[in-house]
């Protein structure tokens, strides 16, 4: 069992890799460009990427951002990661590993939850392989946080944790 486990982890990340060289979804310009304005001390929800005050900021990807003309509609902890994450680079690439990184961190606390062929189902899952390594979607990162608190909950009802109130904070 364990080794079966131990190969169906391999291929979940070999299958995550296989996407890095996928061109990003249109998303992934957005999230840059709102981590690069917030970066140069803009407000993302007070300017949409086609103000004249953000003029300056425009290269070559800001014809890729998606309706340039709404300003942002992500909430605050993502604009903030943005922000974050552009800081480092604005590479595909970098997203892509992050967002890789917090979906095989999901898979491993859904291990904690459920049988290995349950877990399968969301380790080969084509759609979430696409949408966080090919696509570079970040909601790897929510999907994260809420199976983390899902494993506290479970933690937490059988006597093993903190206490629901704990948990449910």
């Amino acid at each position: 069992v364990v080794t079966s486990a131990v190969s169906g982890l391999g291929r979940a990340i070999a299958l995550r890799l296989a996407m890095l060289n996928c061109v990003p979804g249109d998303d992934f310009w957005r999230y840059v460009w709102e981590g690069r304005a917030q970066n140069a001390g803009h407000n993302p929800y007070l300017h949409s990427p086609a103000a004249p005050e953000l003029q300056r900021l425009r290269d070559e990807n800001w014809l890729r951002i998606n309706h340039p003309e709404v300003a942002a509609i992500y909430p605050p902890a993502a604009e903030l990661t943005f922000a974050a994450m552009t800081r480092v680079s604005s590479s595909p690439y970098w997203f892509k590993l992050v967002f890789i990184a917090a979906d095989l961190l999901t898979l491993a606390l859904l291990l904690r939850l459920v049988s290995v062929p349950a877990a399968a189902w969301y380790a080969w899952n084509p759609a979430v392989v696409y949408a966080f390594a090919g696509a570079a979607h970040y909601d790897s990162l929510m999907l994260l946080a809420l199976t983390g608190a899902m494993v506290t909950l479970h933690r937490a009802d059988t006597g093993t944790a903190l206490g629901w109130r704990a948990a449910s904070a």
